[in-house]
């Protein structure tokens, strides 16, 4: 039977030397290669998906969520959607 070597040295995802979890996604703190780290990382809107990433959110280009619009980087530039993801209303007047 073969046994696995464990180094405790604090790595992304192992133990830290101190046999605790090192820094890892959940931990509510951005490390490594996260873009987001609330904790729950449940994928729901505005917040994380479980690879800590960001899941739907305004700005993604999806229209998702409470938004009435996404058009990505183009929100509040392109007189369409507003950068909080609402649709511009142009009244004449």
């Amino acid at each position: 039977m073969r046994r696995r070597v464990v180094s405790n040295n604090g790595e992304y995802g192992g133990c830290a030397p101190s046999c605790v979890f090192a820094l890892t996604c959940g931990d509510g703190i951005v490390n490594g290669n996260e873009e987001c780290d609330d904790v729950k990382n449940d994928g729901s809107y505005g917040g994380c998906t479980p690879q800590c990433k960001l899941g739907p959110h305004c700005g993604d280009g999806y229209t998702n969520g409470p938004e009435e619009c996404d058009n990505g980087s183009k929100n509040g530039v392109d007189g369409i959607c507003t950068s909080s993801c609402k649709k511009i209303i142009y009244v004449q007047q």
